[in-house]
């Protein structure tokens, strides 16, 4: 009976350090997959999130998108159900943003869908790790409908 309970426990303690973490074995760096993003461009990321923060607390405002570049914020919104855009909206919009970044000399703000897009799938690749530079393209034709 003393040699089974024996066998038992030495075949359970094999066992148990066949699954601990061994000191001379390579480990994986998780960090190896993450995006990196440079401090610039980050920073303008980061205002660019702050501003679509700001809008969306605005009664009627469901969703909000924005890219910063230059001195020129570009906006797209998506309003509530039932609710309108309205020059007064965009004037608020307007006054709140360059309150919340006085480096913002220009908010130009749309409603139309498409331009969400292209906002939102510019600001994916920022995100992505792609530079702005990548971006500047789609930036100046984002500008050049949202300013018409």
């Amino acid at each position: 009976m003393k040699r089974i309970l024996m066998v038992v426990l030495l075949i359970s303690i094999l066992s148990l350090m066949a699954c601990s973490n061994s000191y001379n074995m390579d480990t994986v760096d998780g960090k190896k997959d993450l995006v990196e993003v440079n401090i610039q461009d980050r920073e303008l990321l980061t205002r660019s999130e702050d501003i679509s923060d700001l809008v969306v607390e605005l009664y009627g405002i469901d969703d909000a998108t924005t890219i910063v570049f230059n001195q020129e914020a570009y906006i797209a919104i998506k309003m509530g159900y039932g609710q309108q855009s309205t020059e007064y909206l965009k004037d608020t919009i307007i006054h709140q943003v360059k309150e919340k970044d006085p480096l913002i000399e220009e908010v130009y703000i749309s409603t139309d869908p498409k331009i969400f897009k292209e906002i939102d799938d510019v600001i994916f690749n920022l995100l992505q790790g792609q530079s702005y530079d990548r971006q500047v393209k789609k930036i100046n034709k984002i500008g050049e409908k949202i300013k018409k």
